[in-house]
């Protein structure tokens, strides 16, 4: 059994190298698909996410969806968001006693014009309504009936995710799941574009000082070299005189 974990925030590929930095827990498409090139055998994806990027988790979902073998899902934690999506590419759904999944409604910064905010609109609208068919065929619901649920930012419990047809069954106690005892009302912590640009000039300027710290220890290493030719020479000099 290959284990596939969804942990931590998920992001885009583009992003990985800052989560690296700074030593966070993520799942990216990348991440997912390494692991998915080595497995042989069946897959359990272990879920403890407050979810993320809807097109990174739809990609990993898609991934993992078309999977040869057979994909046992793992709510271990908490499944929210978009990681509640990635949950429903298993063919079984398992969640722990006390696992939760969160769903609701997609969300994004829009800026620009008129026509932009309503492109924008189209955009969340669509979203809404492909993952609210997701939710469906896993449940044997209405995509409406889920949609009602997504407006309202329900939490669902290990026994209701059972009742709706989210999850198939509950982990055995012998897995002893583990839950982080810590919740966050941000349930997509994704670090923002100027946070971004600002971790990249400091990260840039951190390792220019290393590079210029490291030329001059060189320096300094060439100089001494040079010294010690400079002497040997002067010493086999006197010696010949």
């Amino acid at each position: 059994m290959t284990v596939v974990p969804i942990k931590g925030t998920i992001i885009s590929n583009n992003d990985a190298w800052i989560y690296d930095f700074l030593e966070m827990d993520y799942t990216s498409p990348k991440k997912v698909q390494a692991i998915l090139n080595q497995a042989k055998d069946d897959i359990e994806i272990e879920i403890n996410s407050p979810g993320g990027d809807v097109d990174s988790a739809s990609e990993i979902y898609t991934m993992l969806s078309q999977y040869q073998g057979n994909v046992t899902t793992k709510i271990v934690g908490l499944a929210a968001s978009s990681a509640s999506v990635i949950a429903m590419a298993g063919d079984t759904v398992q969640i722990g006693k006390l696992g939760q999944l969160m769903i609701h409604r997609a969300s994004a910064e829009i800026a620009g014009n008129a026509n932009d905010v309503a492109s924008g609109l189209q955009l969340l609208n669509e979203t809404d309504k492909a993952i609210a068919k997701l939710y469906a065929e896993k449940t044997g619901k209405s995509a409406d009936e889920m949609l009602e649920l997504m407006k309202a930012s329900t939490w669902i419990g290990a026994d209701r995710a059972i009742e709706l047809g989210l999850a198939d069954s509950i982990i055995g106690e012998d897995e002893k799941p583990k839950l982080a005892m810590a919740a966050s009302l941000n349930l997509t912590p994704t670090i923002s574009n100027d946070v971004k640009a600002k971790l990249k000039l400091a990260i840039e300027n951190k390792q220019n000082k290393e590079n210029e710290a490291t030329h001059q220890d060189d320096q300094k290493s060439n100089d001494m070299s040079l010294l010690n030719a400079q002497i040997e020479y002067l010493e086999l000099k006197g010696s010949e005189l």
